[in-house]
């Protein structure tokens, strides 16, 4: 029975990368070798220290252009220190860390190249990042 795929409307969209282990686990359920729930399990999203981007329209992909090239490296490392950041400094798990900076004003104003925010220093970043989140960044 073929089943049909429900569309999202959504012009891009961002998470963590499957680990590629997961293939082995589905052909190790498929083949009866584990339960449903301990495959389920396994589904969830344990750690991932890569991000994947899925441009669902047309849209999302006009958005695109080559000046993106030169922000795209600098907007990793910012985003590696941030992340770590919060995790170090407010013993937050990876999880924790990457929704609250993905889903902050901030994260907004550093890829809107308009705003020029991924020009600062990382660090500047990270403290208007905490002062969003009302974060206690004393240990900057």
């Amino acid at each position: 029975m073929t089943k049909k795929v429900k569309a999202v409307n959504f012009d891009i969209i961002e998470g963590p990368v499957v680990d590629d282990a997961i293939a082995t686990r589905i052909a190790f359920y498929l083949r009866g070798g584990i339960s449903k729930k301990d495959f389920l399990e396994d589904l969830k999203f344990k750690h991932s220290k890569s991000h994947q981007l899925a441009f669902c329209t047309e849209k999302s992909l006009l958005m695109l252009n080559e000046s993106w090239d030169n922000i795209d490296l600098i907007e990793f490392t910012i985003d590696e220190s941030i992340l770590q950041s919060l995790v170090d400094d407010f013993e937050l798990t990876e999880e924790k860390a990457i929704d609250l900076y993905f889903q902050s004003e901030t994260y907004q104003k550093i890829i809107d190249p308009k705003t020029n925010f991924f020009k600062k220093n990382w660090k500047d970043l990270y403290s208007i990042l905490c002062n969003e989140l009302n974060l206690n960044h004393s240990k900057i």
